[in-house]
């Protein structure tokens, strides 16, 4: 199962390259690997960009799998995986 959560997260990457961790609602969350990455189109018909997904293993407390979606420069957590 998994919820859509559609809010902006702060993505830290070291030397702007792989992701190391984000911050969502003031907490830290240390990604421990990539697991995917893919592309989707937006509604370009009206107007929405391309949309990059990455889906990543993140650590605070428990270990859990998440999408972070970038739309535009924003990131935002996507979805969380039960």
């Amino acid at each position: 199962m998994s919820r859509i959560i559609l809010e902006k997260v702060l993505l830290y990457r070291k030397d702007g390259m792989v992701p190391q961790a984000f911050i969502w609602r003031g907490r830290v969350y240390r990604i421990t690997s990539v697991i995917n990455w893919w592309r989707e189109p937006g509604a370009w018909w009206e107007g929405e960009p391309v949309r990059s997904f990455l889906r990543v293993t993140a650590k605070r407390e428990t270990e859990g799998v998440c999408d972070l979606c970038r739309v535009g420069q924003d990131w935002l957590l996507y979805r969380i995986y039960d």
